[in-house]
């Protein structure tokens, strides 16, 4: 009875078969980190934009106050050349955020265009400055 064969392919044939890869490649993504948790990534990310959000509160500071609806309350900084004016509305509260630390002269402006007593105020980190 004669030998039942399967044809053999070249690349079998000649010698030239060639193991599979026993490292993972870069495409297989899901193993990249052997034996690095995913949670620890997580972490790290989450470290980072928690330090990047700590970082942009510690520059500045906020200003508070109240005066007449229609005035307008104008912050200038001394040593940051910061400037901003604020109109006062009904009920007269005004919040300034995100002022960059440092000493700041405020002044009111009345409807009519005289301008008030100047106030020297000092932001500091993360604090509020209140107008009397």
């Amino acid at each position: 009875m004669p030998a039942f064969s399967l044809p053999v392919p070249k690349s079998l044939a000649g010698g030239n078969h060639r193991p599979p890869p026993s490292k993972p490649r870069c495409s297989d993504r899901h193993d990249m980190f052997p034996g690095k948790p995913k949670s620890l990534l997580l972490a790290l990310a989450l470290g980072v934009g928690l330090l990047s959000a700590a970082q942009a509160q510690s520059s500045s500071g906020n200003i508070v106050g109240a005066a007449v609806a229609g005035e307008t309350i104008v912050v200038r900084g001394d040593d940051t050349g910061f400037h901003r004016e604020v109109e006062i509305r009904e009920d007269g509260k005004f919040t300034i955020r995100r002022i960059p630390t440092g000493t700041y002269t405020v002044v009111r402006v009345r409807a009519d265009g005289t301008a008030g007593t100047a106030q020297t105020v000092v932001v500091q980190i993360g604090s509020t400055a209140r107008v009397q």
